[in-house]
């Protein structure tokens, strides 16, 4: 019987390590500023923002804020951008992160946005980008030449057996211009 008490007692702990949220200026600074949405992967394979069936000839962005939300007990920060089709917001919390290797554990609030109607094929597009946001659960950030690269959404674990699934995530680029 003590032995269960004892295997209950580590998972209780390490499902509290879980939500163990970061503040830490180094963290939110990897993440801070304006990105652009350059492709998607898929598993195994890049797609285009909208998936090559869809020409889109706006520019789809995420904006991280680094300043704490008030009202909020735990170091929550604000996150907005632009979709296929409107303009979107919501929040995010860094659960935990690697300043070796840059890659990082969030929990991403409920995605909400304004309301006006697209194409049927942008309307998709934008449900799509919602929803990579909003189940994101990890993050890395990558320097690609004299590019700075945000990987955003399932990340497969660097130690995690070969396989196809290499995760899903949106990539983006850190923008240059405001």
């Amino acid at each position: 019987m003590p032995l269960k008490v004892l295997i209950m007692s580590v998972l209780l702990a390490l499902n509290a390590c879980e939500s163990l949220q970061v503040e830490n200026p180094e963290t939110t600074s990897q993440l801070a500023g304006d990105w652009v949405l350059t492709k998607v992967f898929l598993s195994d394979a890049y797609d285009t923002p909208c998936g090559y069936a869809t020409k889109l000839d706006k520019t789809m962005t995420i904006t991280f804020d680094t300043k704490k939300l008030e009202n909020e007990s735990s170091p929550t920060f604000s996150v907005s951008g632009q979709s296929a089709v409107n303009r979107f917001f919501s929040s995010y919390s860094i659960l935990s992160f690697d300043s070796g290797t840059g890659r990082g554990k969030i929990k991403m609030g409920v995605v909400g946005g304004t309301k006006m109607a697209g194409p049927a094929e942008l309307m998709d597009c934008e449900s799509r980008y919602y929803s990579f946001i909003q189940e994101a659960e990890s993050f890395e950030v990558l320097k690609d030449g004299d590019k700075t690269v945000l990987h955003l959404g399932r990340l497969k674990e660097p130690n995690s057996a070969p396989s196809r699934d290499g995760g899903t995530y949106l990539i983006f680029e850190k923008s240059t211009t405001k």
